[in-house]
């Protein structure tokens, strides 16, 4: 029998590069086996804003005391510490139709120094600003009584790990005090993935989704627009595999929620290794 498959994402015979199904030309005979991923080649294209991470959850004050809860989107693409600065401003002004502030009354700076950003509000007092992070945004306060004129929280769907503001309370700024991220900026949008399968028994792992169809991490340890050449495989990190008949392959890409990553239409590729149980 064949030791290595070698599967390559362009040659699916359904599905998308992120998620796809796989078809041997001719079903192979596996003994009862440790099947290894030996290598991962994946393209280190994904933007800095994702689709699944792109929201900024903001309450405004204006100045008669009035409270507005606002859901920011950030433009999905790839971003800089200067032009996340200024994708930011744009958004908490304009976004789902402006801030509620004075108009254009938000800025925003990257320090190259601390590589953290800075938002403040040009709106006279006693008007103020708050970024909900994703921590206090768990305690369900956001939108207790689920009115339609604030949209929904999901988890999960903030940028807040890519822009560096976090913390267990709300963090507010007026005219006179601008809010500073408490972390530097992040501008990779992923650090790891997850390689999910069909293959194997479905239960050697637990991913931090609680999923238990994963069968390699992937590090990506290499800039934004390189190649990741992933050879780090341990002698533990394998899938069991019983006797019989291998042909029809599924294989998906995900990040650590469990969602699929977009592989903006970039193929990628791997190896699998059955080692028969009795070769240990």
């Amino acid at each position: 029998m064949p030791h290595k498959l070698y599967v390559d994402s362009r040659k699916r015979v359904s599905g998308s590069h992120s998620e796809f199904d796989y078809q041997l030309p001719n079903p192979i005979q596996v003994p009862k086996s440790r099947c290894f991923v030996d290598s991962v080649h994946i393209p280190n294209i994904f933007p800095t804003i994702t689709a699944h991470s792109r929201f900024v959850y903001i309450e405004e004050t204006s100045t008669a005391n009035v409270s507005t809860k606002r859901k920011v989107a950030l433009t999905q693409r790839t971003y800089d510490g200067t032009t996340l600065a200024t994708e930011l401003a744009l958004q908490l002004n304009t976004y789902g139709g402006g801030t509620t502030l004075s108009g254009n009354s938000y800025l925003c700076t990257f320090d190259t120094t601390t590589g953290k950003l800075t938002i403040s509000n040009t709106t006279v007092s006693p008007a103020d600003f708050s970024i909900w992070p994703a921590e206090y945004l768990k305690h369900g306060l956001w939108n207790p009584l689920n009115l339609g004129s604030i949209e929904a929280y999901i988890e999960g769907d903030d940028c807040y790990d890519v822009i560096g503001f976090a913390g267990p309370y709300k963090i507010t700024g007026n005219t006179s005090t601008p809010i500073v991220g408490s972390g530097h900026i992040n501008v990779q949008a992923y650090h790891s993935l997850f390689l999910h399968s069909s293959l194997g028994l479905q239960g050697d792992c637990i991913g931090p989704d609680d999923s238990q169809s994963i069968i390699r991490r992937v590090v990506l340890d290499t800039a934004p627009g390189t190649m990741v050449n992933d050879f780090h495989s341990l002698p533990y990190d394998y899938v069991s595999v019983q006797a019989g008949q291998v042909r029809n392959l599924s294989f998906r890409m995900a990040d650590f929620r469990g969602r699929t990553v977009d592989l903006q239409h970039q193929g990628f590729s791997f190896s699998l290794l059955f080692v028969p149980e009795d070769e240990f």
